[in-house]
Parts: structure tokens; sequence; C-alpha cells
């Protein structure tokens, strides 16, 4: 990674106001120096959304809104210091200049605007032509965000990176979150993992894993390369991005290095290091009968993982399925065994606390992971076992893109989870007729300290007008087209609406509710005046067609897996009677060239019951696809229970259940076809890999799952829109071997 490697003392994770400039300090004072304008309607038209929202927010100060937004929480006692904000640039590529040719202009001019972004980007810029998505972090004031770290409002700055031509498309980024057993015999391995005589184990191919909790000191990631008396270890993982920790002098000593912009990285060397030298002798790394003290070596990284409160993680449960050994007492082995791992931890309190812009933090892992594995001749297959509700649900989301066109580089792969949304009530859809208003009832849960949000999305007719009814029959609206601004009730500002024309081109009103209770202890509390909670109960999305020709629409509701301290999550949800469960696969699932999994329980071959259904949005510029793409395990026991995978903190391993264990299923068996590809001299797109694992599914022996068959709700059940749950079927790895090379 020379060109990655260039700019490492260009970084600078926590910038200072005042501090001695870096590269661009000559752009950053003329930009300082152009003063204050507000945007224009064709500069605004330019921005997703959700960036609209939050710019409504900056206005209000409503420092608790931004945290919720963009997981940053604002304090005075921070003078002089920045909040990042992940955006996603589109880059105007034939616009580009000598920028789309030399690696230091670019570099030079994107610093130029008080911006960071991870250097793995830069150069995949260069190396991937169809790339036009560009993640960065605009360096905002901590004490008041509503200005850069450099004084210049927000607004400006927007519209001055707008002005240069080269970005025309500026998106806030979103939220996500986390969504052996048996299950190996159900997936189609060959017999003793071998396909016309070549044993097949991940060997010489990168796993890259994002997620939260890597278990680098378990067995199941360890190889012995001493002897049981004298044990010397080697460790199987390879690189970890620790996104979420600032890199410190004293994490240095560690071996900890500075992180490509933000974070702190470590490598196999000095993870090794930890685990064999005797830097503890009151409590050694290793014990007199060979075992590893993960805590201790854990602790001695400073690495918050492995605890005695926290056994197990989402991150060494997915992990240990797509690439465990089975080294462990009572484990057995993942799918690809010896593949090496590159793990990027996304910051834990963006899915524990506070569900902020993570697909900013997942598409600059996926940069990392294809970068280092590119600069080692290796090929790379990605787990993504998080997601969300955001966006069209149709690949045109800035996330999806990205994703898609990483994938323009042969000898990758990016398998996601399909979502657990089936049974969450979270999707409604109809047709409005013409002149007509349909009605959607929306539940609100008391004392929730979270926003609630909804997005509806229809084809670009401009004649829809979005009202909403509180659950006292006040309406509030109506919102029409080109609307952006507070949603007041009884002169208090309770959320946001945003209702224009998408970046993706068709229309979309998106509504940030405030909470209905208290608000969350140790975040910035809502301003005292001007704005409160909203109105518990039933809301209603009131939908009005005013043109001349019926419109089909499609409404979402946010993920919400947080609650009051020790409270139950508090999700908001449609009417169950109205609910459409097609159309719930998560926001990152549908790519064209992403594989979707959905979850099978290899004990009883039924669809588990939260399996999310496609297809994608069957409207506006992206026509709907199959979605899911297969089904892989995600239980193993008949009464439901998840599959057995790697723990964090013991030897014995624990279960793992939804779509985030049938994912790192498929992304083993990846790897597993890129090593046989590889053995046989041939280099695989995306496209291929992609075809293949569609054509090996197999239909044949799954069934609807019987506890929903028996359920009230929901409404719509498995069978009734089979096809939509299903995909192909049942993943296969001998099956598309075969199909790739018969």
């Amino acid at each position: 990674m020379r060109g990655a490697q260039r700019f490492r003392n260009a970084e600078d994770p926590m910038p200072i106001r005042g501090r001695k400039e870096g590269p661009g300090s000559a752009g950053r004072s003329k930009l300082k120096a152009s003063g204050s304008r507000m945007l224009t309607a064709g500069e605004m038209a330019k921005l997703s959304p959700s960036m609209r929202l939050l710019l409504l927010v900056l206005d209000d100060k409503n420092w608790y809104q931004f945290a919720w937004r963009t997981g940053q929480a604002v304090d005075a006692k921070n003078v002089g210091r920045a909040l990042p904000l992940p955006v996603v640039l589109r880059i105007a590529r034939k616009k580009a200049g000598v920028l789309a040719t030399d690696i230091d202009a670019l570099h030079t001019f994107l610093t130029g605007f008080g911006v960071f972004f991870s250097v793995y980007w830069l150069v995949e810029f260069f190396a991937n032509k169809v790339l036009d998505r560009f993640p960065i972090q605009l360096q905002v004031d901590a004490t008041n965000p509503s200005l850069m770290a450099d004084g210049v409002p927000v607004r400006d700055r927007l519209g001055t990176i707008l002005d240069t031509g080269f970005v025309i498309e500026i998106a806030l980024a979103v939220p996500h979150s986390p969504l052996l057993d048996t299950s190996i015999g159900d997936i189609g391995m060959p017999a003793d993992a071998t396909y016309k005589g070549k044993k097949l184990t991940g060997k010489g191919i990168v796993v890259g894993i994002i997620d939260d909790g890597c278990p680098f000191a378990h067995q199941d990631f360890l190889v012995n390369a001493g002897t049981a008396a004298a044990p010397v270890y080697r460790a199987r993982t390879a690189m970890i991005w620790d996104q979420a920790t600032d890199w410190t002098a004293n994490a240095a000593t560690k071996g900890w290095k500075k992180g490509p912009n933000y974070g702190r990285e470590i490598t196999a060397a000095d993870i090794e290091k930890a685990i064999n030298a005797p830097v503890n002798p009151v409590k050694p790394h290793v014990t007199p009968q060979g075992w590893v003290e993960e805590d201790a070596v854990y602790d001695y990284l400073q690495y918050p993982m492995g605890s005695a409160g926290k056994p197990a993680s989402h991150g060494a449960r997915v992990m240990g399925i797509a690439a465990g050994n089975g080294r462990a007492a009572m484990a057995r082995p993942g799918i690809a065994p010896e593949a090496e791992v590159i793990f990027v931890q996304v910051p834990p309190m963006l899915l524990d606390v506070v569900p902020g812009q993570l697909s900013h933090h997942i598409l600059d892992g996926l940069s990392y992971i294809f970068g280092h594995a590119r600069a080692g001749g290796k090929a790379a297959v990605v787990n993504i076992s998080l997601g969300g509700n955001t966006h069209a649900h149709d690949g045109t989301s800035p996330w999806e893109y990205a994703m898609d066109q990483l994938l323009a580089n042969p000898d990758r792969s990016i398998v996601v989870s399909a979502g657990n949304g089936f049974e969450a009530d979270c999707h409604v859809s109809g047709t409005v007729a013409a002149n007509k208003t349909v009605n959607q009832d929306w539940w609100i849960k008391p004392e929730d300290p979270t926003p609630n949000d909804v997005e509806l999305w229809y084809d670009n007719t401009q004649q829809i007008e979005v009202s909403l009814i509180a659950p006292e029959g006040t309406t509030l609206g109506p919102y029409k087209i080109g609307t952006s601004q507070p949603i007041v009730r009884g002169g208090t500002t309770i959320g946001y609406i945003d209702h224009n024309v998408n970046l993706n081109g068709d229309c979309c009103a998106l509504i940030w509710m405030f909470e209905t209770g208290a608000p969350l202890p140790g975040l910035p509390p809502p301003p005292t005046t001007g704005a409160g909670p909203a109105p518990a109960g039933k809301w209603t999305l009131s939908i009005r067609n005013a043109g001349g020709r019926p419109i089909r629409y499609h409404a979402w509701i946010q993920r919400d897996d947080v609650g009051p301290p020790g409270g139950r999550r508090q999700q908001s949800r449609f009417d169950p009677e109205a609910t459409d469960p097609r159309h719930t696969i998560c926001d990152l699932a549908n790519g064209r060239l992403t594989i979707s999994v959905g979850a099978h329980n290899a004990a009883t071959q039924e669809v588990g019951r939260y399996s999310a259904a496609g297809p994608t949005r069957p409207v506006g510029p992206a026509a709907g696809r199959d979605k899911p793409d297969v089904l892989a395990p995600g239980e193993a026991a008949p009464n439901g229970r998840g599959v057995l995978a790697t723990a964090s903190a013991r030897a014995q391993p624990t279960r793992i259940g939804g779509t985030s264990a049938s994912a790192p299923h498929v992304a083993g068996i990846v790897a597993l076809i890129l090593e046989y590809a590889k053995f046989k001299g041939v280099a695989l797109t995306a496209a291929q890999i992609r075809a293949a694992i569609r054509a090996s599914g197999k239909k044949a022996g799954i069934k609807p799952n019987r506890h929903q068959i028996a359920d009230r709700y929901p409404r719509i059940k498995q069978a009734a829109v089979w096809n939509d749950v299903v995909g192909t079927g049942k993943v296969d790895l001998e099956r598309a071997l075969r199909f790739l090379f018969p």
C-alpha cells in the first residue's frame, strides 16, 4: 500500500482549531475568507434528504438529535477540538481533470476543504476507474457543529465543495445494526472439503469481517508453531483496524499504529508478541497447559473484548462461522478454517448506544480490507452482518453504489445479511388512486428516549402530499414536494420532515420524529425551549395523491434497537393488519453484485420466521430484482436456537441466530470458491461469484416456519410470498463449484 503509506504522516484523527496547518492549509484559509452564505435550491437538491434534515438540526442547535443522527456528542468542554461528520461524496470523474490522474493533487484538493478520509479510498480511486463514491469526514467544531473546525459554517462549506463541479452529490452516512455444530453439513460441503482432488480450507484467501469484537487471541484463530509443551502461537488475524479507539503513545508501546485517518491498527506480528512474550509474569498470557489467557492478552493490548462481563460478541461468532479452525474445546471448524482474517472493529457505541452513521465506517472498512488484499496479491471476501431500513431498498443508496463499484475489480466479493425484518412490521406499501388519500397507522411507544424515523418512497411524479395526524387528532401538514422544515405542533418542534426528489431520481418523504420520553443520560440534553418530545401513541401517515394517475408507494420504519436504561427496545411499528413483509431486505443488501443471505434452520429445514423477504423495490430507476440470493443456516436446533460458533472469552462455543449467522456461512463458501479459482489460475469477478452462488440454490426440502403458521401475525405468511423469501434456495458449495468448474 505505497499510496496509503505516502500520506500516513498527514493524518490527524482529532484536529485542533488553530493548530499548525498541514497539507491543504492554503485552501482552508482561502475558503474561510469566502464568508457565509445560504445554499441555493440547486445545491440543496444535490444533498441527500438526511443531509438536508441534519442542516435543520444544526440550525436549531439540537445537540441531542445531533448525537442520535451522527453518533457524536457535543460538549462545551471540547473547545478547540473537532468531531467527524461522515458523508459520502459523488465524484464527477469526467470533470476531475488532473485530479483523476495525480494522487498528490487529489489529496491536497480534498484536505483543502478541512476534511479527512481513509487513504485506502484515495488509492482505490486511482485503481478502480468506475468508482465515483468517496466517503469523507467533515471536521466540525465539537462545541458548535454547525461550524467547521476552521470556523466556516457547514452550509457554506458544503456549497463551496459543490461549487467545484468535481463533487455533484453529498449524502449523510446512515446507521446500521447487527442483525457450528451441524450447520456445516447443510451447505453442500463436499466430502472431506475436497473438490476434484483439491482440499479446500481457504488458505491464501482473505476473509474480511466488519463487526464488533475480534477474538484474535482465541484458539480458533491461532496456530501453534511450537510444541504442546512449548507453544509458539501464530495469529491468523493478519490485521485489525480498531475504528473505535484513538491511537495513543501508550498504545504504540503495545504494537498499535495509527489507523488510516482515524482509529488504530495492529498486525499479526504484534498480536503474536502480545501472546508469546512474557510481558506479565504475574498473569502470563500462555498458561503452563499451553492455553492462551485471552483476557490477559486483550487487557494488555487494551482491546475492549473478552472481559468477564462480555463472554461472547457478535463479531466473534460471525468470524468463527466464516473462518474458525475448531481448535478450541468442543468446537468445530468454520467454513474456511485456514483463511487469513482482516477484521474491522466498528465503534460499539454506534451499535449499542447511539445508532450513528455506520455506513461510513463500513465503506472505509471495505476499502481497507480490499486494499490490503490487493497489496498482498490475494483475493478477498468481506462479510457484513449489519443492516437497517434506510433508503429506497433498490440498490441505489450511495453506500450500495459504492459497494458495487468496489466489486468492479476481480477477486472480490461482499456477502451481506438479508436482515430479520419479515415480522418487524416495518414496511407498508400500496397504491393511492388519483385524487385519493391513503392512511397508514404508525404506533410510537411511550417513554422512548430515541427518535423514530419513517421514509416514504415513490416514483418521481411530484404529486404526493404527506400529512401527519397526531394521536389526539391534530393534523400537521400537508407537506408538499419541495419541503424541508421542522414538524411543529402547538408551537413546539417535535421533529423534521424533508419531502423532495432524492439523489436517485425518486421522491422521498423522510420523517425524523423526536423522542417521546426522557432523553438518555450521558448525551447532550435537548433544547429547553422551542423543541419538545413527540406524543406517544397512534400516529397516522396520511398520503394524498394530488395527481391524475395512481401512484405506488413504499414506506419503511428505521430500526430502533435502543431503549431506556434497563428497559426493552422501543421499536415503533406500523399497524400489523396493514404491514407487508415483502421488500424488507436490509439497506445494505440490495446491490447488483453483493450477495444477500436469508436464514433457514439446518435441523428442521424451516425458513427462519424472521428472515427478510424481497424483492427490491419494484419501481423507480432500479426495477425490482430477486433478493435474497440464497439461504444459509441461521439456526441449527429444532427449537430454533442459533448456530454454535466462537465465543470470545471462554473455550466453549456459544450460539448466534438470525441472518447474522447465515451470511458468514456464505462468506466462507466464497472463500473456498476463490481458493479453488486461484488453484486453477482463474480470476473471478463478483458477478461470476454471485451467479454461481445463486445457481447453487436448492428449494427442494425447505419449508415455511411452522411457528409462524400457527401465530396470528404476521398477516401475510411466508407461504404466500415464498419465492420472495427463499431466493434461489439453500446454498450449496459443491453445486457452485460445478457451475464454475464443471
